[in-house]
């Protein structure tokens, strides 16, 4: 059994001081599903315990949003004015 995820919602901050220029970030509005690691945690879980799925879970946050909106989001939550 193997549990695929999207990228994981925490990963965002290094995503952002990765592309940190000064007083700028710089990222695509490439469309990511973000999910939290707690909920990654949660099917990898399930699935060791349960039968063998003799395939592939791929699982995946909620909600799609372009990269660079989800970077202003976390910015702006972060009181970052970047």
């Amino acid at each position: 059994s193997i549990v695929r995820a999207t990228q994981f919602m925490e990963f965002m901050e290094a995503v952002l001081s990765w592309t940190a220029s000064d007083d700028s970030v710089r990222l695509p509005a490439t469309p990511i599903q973000p999910i939290a690691a707690k909920d990654v945690a949660a099917a990898v879980a399930d699935v060791a315990v349960g039968p063998p799925l003799n395939g592939i879970r791929n699982i995946g946050g909620p909600e799609v949003f372009p990269l660079d909106e989800l970077g202003r989001l976390t910015l702006a939550h972060k009181g970052d004015a970047r």
